[in-house]
């Protein structure tokens, strides 16, 4: 953040940016998080590796999307930016439950589902991305209904991560995910100081 006079200035100010208050890649307590709009790779992780995934089947592939309001629209594409399908809302996806072990949660249209993915409680918007077959690495890009664009800054550059390239906006294997992970502000940071920013969970195959 810069200063000019008494006014602050976020725009055109470096990575990490803190507005007023500060915020995190964790869901606020009415479950939203300030994501309204980003590009991220689908992969598999820990707390400190994140690998992309290596193709995509033609199908319908579950999501759960970590926004700062319901979906507005979406696509998923290779990483020459080829649209290989489109990303709508969903009622339910079949890794995030009611509690953990139990049945798959249903979210009314509009709202934010508050359950489990595994043991780890969390919350997000169920998604769909209906795809056809991608060889290689997948990007999901969308927009949530808002009227602030929020996105995590980096240079989205997954192909050679580096320490300077901010947070690089990643969804995350369902499987993958940990209360760790989560509680660390939905970042995965590597032992070289690569920063990933968890924008959402997929059960992608």
């Amino acid at each position: 953040m810069a200063t000019y006079g008494t006014q602050k200035v976020f725009g055109g100010t470096q990575s990490v940016r803190y507005p007023d208050p500060k915020i995190s890649g964790n869901a606020n307590e009415f479950g939203l998080y300030q994501w309204s709009a980003f590009t991220a790779m689908l992969g598999t992780g820990t707390a400190t590796s994140f690998t992309p995934i290596s193709s995509v089947s033609k199908a319908a592939q579950p999501l759960l999307l970590f926004l700062s309001d319901v979906l507005a629209t979406g696509t998923i594409t290779d990483t020459d930016y080829v649209v290989k399908g489109s990303v709508k809302p969903v009622v339910s996806v079949a890794f995030f439950d009611d509690v953990s072990g139990g049945s798959d949660l249903v979210v009314p249209v509009g709202k934010v589902g508050q359950g489990y993915v595994g043991t780890v409680q969390c919350t997000g918007f169920p998604a769909v991305a209906n795809s056809s077959a991608i060889t290689g690495a997948a990007l999901v890009t969308v927009f949530a209904n808002s009227p602030v664009t929020a996105s995590p800054i980096s240079t989205q550059d997954w192909a050679v991560p580096t320490a300077a390239a901010g947070a690089l906006p990643v969804i995350l294997a369902a499987g993958s995910y940990t209360a760790a992970i989560r509680d660390a502000g939905n970042q995965i940071v590597t032992t070289a100081g690569v920063v990933y920013q968890v924008v959402g969970l997929h059960n992608a195959t």
